[in-house]
């Protein structure tokens, strides 16, 4: 997982990611796993409310959540 930008427009914060698969022939442990990426944001004044977090990846919407920030 590669976290390669993140915007605020309003209320709605866009985090665009794109996922790295190995290639087929590529040798791999064949134990599934959920790989998974932190991101942090400093909470400011501006940063209080109701959000919508978007997770855009590769190009297409995956994911969207609405938060209250208190």
């Amino acid at each position: 997982v590669e976290v390669t930008d993140v915007q605020r427009k309003d209320n709605i914060i866009t985090i665009y990611a794109q996922f790295h698969e190995p290639a087929p022939d590529a040798l791999t442990n064949p134990l599934i796993t959920s790989p998974y990426y932190i991101l942090k944001v400093e909470k400011t004044e501006s940063i209080k409310g109701e959000f919508t977090f978007v997770l855009v990846a590769d190009g297409i919407e995956v994911a969207r959540q609405e938060h209250v920030i208190p």
